[in-house]
């Protein structure tokens, strides 16, 4: 809901009223006007109204963590476990009658509680849950948090916005009769109305302050003048009180919109009994009520009231009564500090100038660091940023701690998505590392720069980073610099040295077996995984996995278990063992599901596409598990998906003779991503089964330049070169066939993936062996690769490649000629063509 100052309120009231009366539970949750408010305050009362997730409060970590470490988590994993798990709380808690959750001035709300309500939004459409926001519109604008919220709360179906306007003059003239028991004159109401634009708020304010002052009855009220804004009306509502009101109040609003008596008698100095006698006058003014949520919290009527108090505070007393709020926040809430964090962190900022600051760094510090473990990135980052910014003010600069804060902004930033001022981050630490001659901060700093995977290029600054590491830490073992030789040998993956990468993970391997420990080694094993994988590694890529799964497991590390299970699985799909690679899936998926990880569960569905519904010929079982997928990441906002996804759905196109309709996708990928040359390649493929082979022809060149020296021999190098077989057939061109066919020969054994995870194959090499023959007008050649091809295919149950493969070897037949070949050939095309329309292929002619 959408308002001006005073207007939602009554409108929400009502709402709630009418649910309460259809039995139906509310719970009103407030945002924290301004700093100082820990993460997801406003959702905290539902939360605490869910039995599953009260025991929760305020240890939101754990939710998220479950039976894995916080350290061993993505950080966006990590916060869509803590989310969803929140979300599937709040509807099993609205199940049997309903819940209502109210959520007050999302204009002052953090940005995890809003991304929070963006999730649980998503999640609603089938639940007996309402969610109610309200907000000041004039507060917002496109520039403000919560502008980004709304555009995607109203792209869902289940979202309404009610847009609240002003009391109108019936409604004021009543609202008058009620508060003043008398029958307004309509001079009066309209002037009312007009100066007020029927805010409720202001109409009830200026109605109380009139009615005080003896004016609502005078003949000559209007004479008198109407105050011209509703921050006049409280500042002469508040001249009405005693000195000793005010001063209170004002101690009380630089705590916040809601208060604590101990704490605002302890900043003032006075007795808590005359503390209270002033609240006391100032509820019977209607400028304070009891919060109640606990004893001795009071909450300002409305936030005019408290910013009017607030804004007239000067700038020196109001540093100065941050301060002793603050401390005796420390004094009060000893015993539970850390619930404090955020709001100790406000005050002691607030309060900090030079010389004086130190205090503020201290909580700054902490409440980032406790808002980091509840997964509240973006609050972490503004909590670092102001303890550096008190860290200005302190002489001498402690440069390690410096460089320490440095470091958790820019792993806040980096896990908040703000990628380049996280690397900026990192860069300004890794410098003063570099000055001080820490080469564990150093280290650190480029870690935090590090990407799973990488799109075919090297992070200049990374590497950079991990070498000025490594020249700081010396030549002793430990498992520092062993990461460090291993991260680098992985960022060097695509670089154009494979023996620099394979000596700086050898060593990396070798110093983690002599240290011993399982967790480092197995983390440097999975970087040479990545680092030197080539087609020729095969059997050490698949004893590097089964390590790595080996090792990951018995330290109990589930995370790293995962990632290389999938790379083992992808070597037992290039290998041929479909039964170990089912026995794998099989501890995947039940490992994903016992992690909760929908970042690893949407794998799932697309590596069982991929590994046997293609294979199989299942094609609309496959099409509805990619699609499955497809959900599963977007829900997981997941950006890899939207490469692995395109992956399997060009295998299922390119199985069912349908890849021309991907003709848009594959162009757009070959432009977002120059440097995997698999995109244009299978581009090529794609063009060439559309009878355009004039424009195949020139990808197809841009890729053989310099005898294909352009290819990388990584893991796509297999899948490179077969696409390329394809086309160089379909061009009949029989001098880079023959390139093509000693490139691939030393692999003939292998089946060609089709990515670094287990998404799928294009079949044995054998087969892309047989049509660069045949391209060459080699035909005994080309049928002995051709006949070894449908026996692999046959040994992995893939009956589509078995059908292209008896197919292809049936051309070959007829183009040699000999008497004996028509009538095998034609053997060979009935099997291929009643295979092909069985499992719905519409054409067997490329590949």
């Amino acid at each position: 809901m959408g308002a001006e100052a005073g207007e939602q309120g009554v409108r929400v009231a009502e709402l709630a009223a009418d649910a309460r009366a259809r039995e139906v539970r509310v719970v009103w949750g407030r945002c924290h006007e301004g700093e100082g408010a820990p993460a997801y305050w406003p959702w905290r009362p539902a939360l605490r109204a869910s039995a599953e997730l009260g025991q929760l409060m305020p240890e939101l970590a754990e939710a998220a963590t479950g039976p894995l470490p916080a350290a061993g988590l993505d950080p966006e994993m990590a916060r869509f476990r803590l989310f969803d798990a929140m979300t599937a709380a709040l509807r099993e808690a609205a199940a049997d009658t309903g819940l209502v959750v109210v959520l007050d001035d999302l204009h002052w709300a953090d940005r995890a509680s809003l991304l929070l309500l963006e999730f649980v939004a998503r999640e609603l459409a089938d639940s007996r849950l309402l969610l109610v926001g309200t907000y000041r519109d004039v507060e917002v604008d496109r520039r403000h948090r919560l502008s980004s919220t709304l555009a995607e709360l109203f792209r869902q179906p289940v979202t309404s916005r009610l847009a609240l306007g002003g009391l109108d003059e019936g409604q004021v003239s009543r609202f008058i009769a009620n508060v003043a028991g008398i029958d307004p004159a309509a001079d009066l109401v309209a002037a009312l109305h007009g100066q007020t634009e029927g805010n409720p708020y202001f109409v009830s304010e200026l109605v109380r302050l009139l009615a005080a002052e003896n004016r609502l009855e005078a003949s000559g009220l209007l004479a008198g003048g109407i105050p011209e804004g509703i921050r006049h009306v409280i500042g002469r509502r508040l001249n009405r009180l005693p000195e000793a009101v005010n001063a209170s109040l004002a101690v009380a609003s630089v705590q916040g919109r809601e208060f604590d008596l101990d704490v605002v008698a302890r900043a003032a100095g006075l007795p808590s009994d005359e503390v209270l006698d002033a609240l006391e006058e100032a509820m019977d003014a209607r400028l304070v009520t009891e919060a109640g949520t606990k004893p001795g919290r009071f909450r300002f009527a409305h936030a005019l009231v408290r910013e009017t108090l607030y804004d007239e505070l000067p700038v020196r007393q109001r540093r100065r009564l941050h301060d002793q709020v603050g401390a005796a926040l420390a004094e009060l809430r000893a015993d539970d500090l850390e619930a404090q964090l955020a709001e100790l962190a406000h005050h002691f900022s607030q309060a900090a100038r030079p010389g004086r600051a130190r205090q503020a760094v201290v909580y700054a510090r902490l409440a980032g660091d406790r808002a980091m473990e509840v997964l509240a990135y973006e609050e972490a980052a503004g909590h670092y940023e102001r303890a550096l910014r008190a860290l200005d003010l302190q002489e001498p600069t402690d440069q390690a701690e410096r460089c320490e804060l440095l470091l958790a902004l820019a792993a806040a930033r980096m896990a908040a998505g703000e990628v380049a001022d996280a690397r900026a981050q990192y860069e300004r630490a890794a410098t003063l590392a570099k000055r001080t001659g820490d080469g564990e901060q150093l280290a650190r700093a480029a870690f935090g720069l590090g990407v799973e995977f990488t799109a075919g290029t090297v992070d200049e600054l990374e590497v950079r980073l991990l070498e000025e590491a490594l020249a700081v830490l010396g030549e002793t073992d430990s498992i520092l610099r062993a990461r460090v030789l291993g991260r680098l040998a992985k960022a060097l993956q695509s670089s154009p040295d494979p023996d620099r990468r394979a000596g700086l993970s050898e060593t990396a391997v070798a110093m983690a077996r002599r240290i011993g420990d399982p967790v480092a080694l197995a983390a440097v094993l999975y970087d040479r995984h990545m680092a030197t994988w080539a087609p020729g590694n095969l059997l050490e890529r698949h004893a590097i996995s089964g390590e790595v799964v080996q090792l990951a497991g018995s330290s109990g590390d589930s995370l790293m278990a995962l990632r290389g299970r999938g790379f083992l699985m992808a070597n037992l799909l290039e290998l041929g063992d479909m039964a170990a690679l089912r026995r794998e899936l099989d501890t995947y998926r039940r490992t994903a599901q016992e992690l909760r990880q929908p970042h690893f569960l949407w794998h799932v569905p697309l590596f069982e596409a991929g590994q046997e519904l293609l294979l199989a010929g299942r094609f609309d079982d496959a099409e509805r598990l990619v699609q499955e997928a497809l959900a599963l990441g977007r829900r997981a906002r997941d950006p890899v998906v939207a490469i692995y996804h395109p992956i399997v759905l060009i295998g299922l196109r390119w199985g069912q003779g349908r890849l021309p309709e991907l003709e848009e996708t594959l162009a757009a990928f070959v432009d977002r991503y120059p440097s995997n040359l698999g995109w244009r390649a299978t581009l090529a493929v794609l063009l060439c089964e559309a009878g355009r082979t004039g424009e195949a022809r020139a990808h197809f060149e841009r890729l053989a330049a310099d005898d294909f020296a352009g290819l990388p021999r990584n893991h796509l190098f297999l899948y490179h070169v077969a696409a390329l077989a394809i086309v160089a057939h379909a061009l009949d061109d029989p001098t880079r066939a023959a390139t093509l066919y000693e490139l691939l020969a030393p692999y003939a054994d292998h089946n060609v993936l089709v990515a670094r995870l287990p998404l799928g194959t294009l079949g044995s090499s054998r087969q892309f062996l047989g049509l660069l023959a045949a391209a060459m007008g080699r035909w005994d050649d080309a049928l002995v690769q051709l006949d070894a091809a449908v026996q692999a295919h046959e040994r992995i149950g893939a009956l589509p490649l078995q059908a292209r493969s008896r197919h292809r070897y049936a051309k070959v037949l007829l183009a040699r000629g000999r008497p004996e070949d028509r009538a095998r050939a034609q053997q060979h095309l009935e099997w291929a063509g009643a295979a092909a329309r069985r499992l719905g292929m519409r054409r067997l002619a490329i590949g």
